[in-house]
């Protein structure tokens, strides 16, 4: 019997829902091929736990793994949740690893293990978090980029002179969660991350920034649909106008057009939708949705908003402040950590029993953090897993 099933915590609960499929991820990535000490479950483990304990630096991190002056029960807690390769769960030498050997496989072990793992768990979380406010509206995605900075010596980042800064861009479904990173330099286009990434069907809710003839022809070519806000210097013709019932005026449509724009070489048609809001302001909203009704063309785009809060979210409650490699791999590595961190909360918040904790809020991540090590019986692991559709079978372990 393992030492997981013997003697469950809080965390060890967090991850179960990766567990199941862990063993198979790194078999089938290799990543593992002539490694003899730091294997890549120890890894891709203490790549969570740093970001669930928020941990500020690569030397802290390795600092209280190494720490043989922790109290017994927390060094015996600390092996538990991380000497899942074949260590003695209950002696209390802790685990050695130096800053060399933590370097090597953040420079070495490849990202995409970790990016994997991510989309394998989004399949579980995205059946748990479902949002009726879009339903029936087909394949909806926003997107946006964020800056990420960098140390001044990662100049393979260079965004401006003296200044590194790398930018993810994340694509975000309706349901909630995020479906799909992709990292460049600082000067990375937004528009060409998008191009190259195009589903088609789906509709890109995206902001001001994307705004491009050539990128809305791309997108109508790809079969794919977008709604954003229309920038204020756009020159546009109206080619017709729809009647608004009382209904819309009600809910602040002043205006539904067909429009195209002046400087289009491709002379396509698009629609524009005007709304006025509770303050009195008027905003446009171009797409090439025709089919829904101008109400929820303006919920499309409001809802955009949700991209930013997740940023937010990630940016305060996960550790991307500080990062603990300084080469590409390593970066991606702590990213789809932190990644994955965020679905295994999002899991957790969803299936929670207490309302006030079902909220992803600040002080239920400060719980978590608080309880990390709380522990728990094997009955209560599966019943979680069981709450999620999952079971964790005994080499999982």
């Amino acid at each position: 019997m393992s030492n997981f099933t013997i003697n469950p915590n809080r965390f060890q609960w967090l991850v179960a829902p990766l567990l199941t499929i862990l063993d198979a991820a790194i078999d089938g990535h290799k990543s593992d091929w002539h490694c003899r000490k730091f294997s890549a479950r120890t890894h891709l483990l203490l790549s969570l736990y740093a970001q669930l304990s928020h941990a500020p630096s690569a030397n802290a991190l390795l600092e209280e793994l190494n720490d043989t002056g922790l109290a017994p029960q927390s060094a015996r807690n600390l092996r538990q949740m991380l000497a899942f390769d074949g260590l003695d769960p209950h002696t209390l030498q802790p685990i050695t690893l130096n800053q060399s050997s933590f370097s090597r496989a953040n420079a070495h072990r490849s990202w995409r293990l970790w990016r994997y793992c991510f989309h394998q768990l989004w399949s579980v979380a995205a059946r748990h978090c479902q949002l009726k406010q879009l339903a029936g509206l087909g394949d909806i995605v926003a997107l946006d980029g964020s800056f990420l900075d960098c140390l001044p010596r990662m100049t393979w980042a260079l965004y401006r002179k003296d200044s590194p800064k790398l930018k993810g861009h994340f694509f975000f479904n309706a349901n909630g969660l995020p479906e799909k990173m992709v990292l460049t330099t600082g000067k990375g286009s937004e528009r060409d991350v998008l191009r190259q990434h195009l589903r088609k069907g789906s509709t890109y809710v995206f902001d001001r920034g994307y705004n491009s003839y050539d990128l809305f022809d791309h997108l109508s070519q790809a079969a794919c649909y977008f709604v954003t806000r229309l920038l204020a210097n756009a020159s546009i013709q109206i080619i017709c106008s729809s009647t608004l019932d009382a209904e819309q005026h009600q809910q602040g449509i002043v205006g539904d057009h067909t429009i195209r724009f002046k400087n289009d070489a491709s002379a396509r048609l698009y629609r524009l939708v005007e709304y006025r809001t509770a303050s009195g302001e008027v905003r446009q909203y171009v797409t090439s949705r025709t089919d829904l009704t101008s109400q929820q063309i303006v919920e499309l785009y409001e809802w955009r908003w949700q991209i930013e809060l997740f940023f937010g979210w990630i940016k305060t409650h996960l550790q991307l402040r500080h990062w603990y490699s300084e080469n590409e791999n390593g970066i991606l590595i702590q990213l789809y950590a932190a990644l994955i961190s965020f679905l295994l909360l999002k899991l957790f918040a969803q299936t929670c029993g207490e309302r006030e904790m079902r909220q992803m809020t600040v002080t239920m991540v400060r719980w978590v953090q608080r309880h990390l090590f709380d522990p728990l019986s094997p009955d209560q692991l599966q019943a979680y897993l069981s709450l999620i559709g999952l079971e964790l079978r005994p080499d999982s372990s």
